[in-house]
């Protein structure tokens, strides 16, 4: 279904916007100029990309690279999947294994703590083994949690599978999000990582979806689960016909001409495959310990190291302080609090809450390239706002039920529309190409950490609070910080090749506070 599904999608998008200069868009009207800049590496001048108001470029998709786009994405649908088909059997995994609410906290929760560890691991592996090493680790590593929480007779061997599927849900989420970020041309970087996040609510989809269809079969909890499995094998199935990053095997192996071969297998040589040729061959000239292992020590030592580094860190909390992450797991009961009592209703509402959560995600990728980062992020951020207060409100007042469905709805989807896509986006745009791993892992590894805390937390501060009116004013204050950072902070790269920041463009003040002289660096 995964694969049916992102075919179609790709296709959609590749119909939709023009893929060559016979294209009736591009020849039509007047033409935005192209966006020229000097790359970090030694000055090579050329044109990237159309403005962010021109139409998207194609005309660089290959048949690889429309297979490496639907590979990367799968393990995020797995990801995705777990979290929608727990959510939507918790009831059913609770009454079968007599699980206390403690213990039903530690479980959701233990799976991101398996996701924290395995986001900050994937980072090395991915920076020493490559990068489709790390999508074939984490692949392994759903199946094995996968075939123990199906197969789970206690709790303990339940936390044991919600561990290891954890941890491959961490590394994955490196793993798509630094293999979309090197692979993609800079014309649809933004979009190709918008896609690694739309499949993770793909997944969520489905796993609401497969929770709901075997509701009253004969299928119990544990065939829910072991669907799961599908997506991690499609990928095992589908790696060896995807090649390795070329920024990897530039800077790991110092091997430029393997580098080539797979950038040509990615792009058209009548695209800009010669010219990133040309950035490759330069910047593997002008850099040094290209095998050697990056370290903390080699982030810290500047100051443009430690500002990318606070920058991936505060992305990677705020994305999951606002508790979106509760949403999805504790849906169930927030539906009950606003006056939803059947079951199969309960069910269906799920359904279409993680719907919202994935047009939003499909509403924004024909904008990310074209209007940008830090407009879509913004505006994300205040509708986000918005809504999460307007959901206090809701239970504070008791609002009818379907005003609260529907703002639990509004919520995702404008979690969608921007804070959820655009996080990665952002921290891989602000890292170095020898840094990126271990930016992204980071990242992950406090986006994880945040967001266990969330679903560990979520029962019991709605007990010490009172009510959850209370929880969610807390979480709409995070998401007001939230705001204040993306405001002063977030840069607007989109029409610049990675590692290409320049002092000359238009950057947030406390972007240049972070990060200090950004010239040539």
């Amino acid at each position: 279904r995964s694969l049916c599904t992102s075919r179609l999608a790709a296709q959609v998008l590749m119909a939709a916007l023009p893929k060559s200069e016979d294209d009736p868009l591009l020849s039509s009207g007047d033409q935005n100029e192209d966006v020229r800049v000097k790359t970090y590496d030694g000055g090579h001048d050329r044109a990237l990309s159309p403005s962010p108001d021109g139409p998207l470029e194609f005309s660089c998709m290959t048949n690889t690279l429309v297979i490496c786009l639907l590979v990367a994405p799968l393990p995020n649908i797995a990801f995705g999947y777990d979290v929608g088909s727990v959510g939507g059997v918790l009831d059913s995994i609770e009454d079968a294994l007599d699980l206390t609410t403690f213990e039903t906290e530690l479980m959701i929760a233990q799976y991101y703590l398996g996701a924290a560890i395995g986001g900050l691991v994937s980072g090395k592996v991915a920076d020493a083994y490559g990068r489709r090493a790390a999508l074939g680790l984490s692949s392994s590593l759903f199946i094995v949690g996968i075939i123990f929480q199906g197969l789970a007779q206690s709790f303990e061997v339940l936390l044991v599978g919600r561990m290891i599927a954890g941890l491959g849900a961490g590394v994955s989420w490196v793993a798509c999000g630094v293999y979309a970020t090197e692979v993609a041309p800079v014309s649809i970087r933004g979009l190709t990582v918008c896609l690694v996040d739309l499949a993770i609510n793909m997944g969520l989809v489905f796993g609401y979806v497969a929770a709901l269809a075997c509701f009253g079969t004969n299928m119990n909890w544990r065939g829910v689960i072991f669907l799961g499995a599908i997506f991690p094998i499609a990928v095992l199935v589908l790696l060896p016909f995807v090649p390795e990053s070329p920024r990897w095997t530039m800077l790991k192996l110092g091997d430029v001409e393997a580098a080539k071969a797979a950038l040509l297998l990615i792009e058209s040589e009548s695209a800009n495959a010669e010219g990133r040729y040309a950035d490759l061959a330069k910047l593997k000239a002008s850099s040094t310990d290209l095998g050697a292992e990056p370290t903390f020590r080699d982030v810290f030592s500047t100051q443009a190291g430690r500002g990318a580094f606070f920058i991936a860190i505060a992305m990677g909390f705020l994305q999951q302080a606002s508790g979106t992450e509760a949403i999805l797991y504790y849906s169930s009961n927030m539906l009950e609090a606003c006056g939803v009592t059947k079951e199969k209703y309960i069910l269906w509402f799920q359904v279409g809450i993680s719907v919202c959560k994935l047009l939003g995600e499909v509403a924004v990728l024909p904008f990310v390239d074209r209007v940008g980062r830090r407009p879509m992020l913004l505006a994300s951020s205040v509708g986000l706002c918005m809504g999460l207060g307007c959901l206090a409100i809701s239970y504070a007042d008791a609002w009818p039920a379907e005003y609260g469905v529907l703002l639990l709805g509004l919520i995702m989807l404008f979690f969608s529309l921007g804070v959820g896509p655009i996080t990665l986006v952002v921290v891989g745009e602000v890292s170095s190409t020898r840094f990126r791993g271990m930016m992204i892992s980071s990242s992950i590894f406090v986006n994880r950490i945040t967001s266990g805390i969330v679903a560990f937390t979520f029962l019991s501060l709605k007990f010490a609070f009172g009510s959850e009116a209370k929880v969610f004013v807390f979480y709409t204050l995070w998401s007001l910080a939230a705001l204040l950072f993306y405001y002063t902070t977030v840069p607007e790269l989109s029409s610049v090749e990675l590692d290409s920041a320049s002092s000359s463009l238009s950057l947030p003040p406390g972007y240049k506070y972070f990060m200090g002289n950004v010239d040539g660096s």
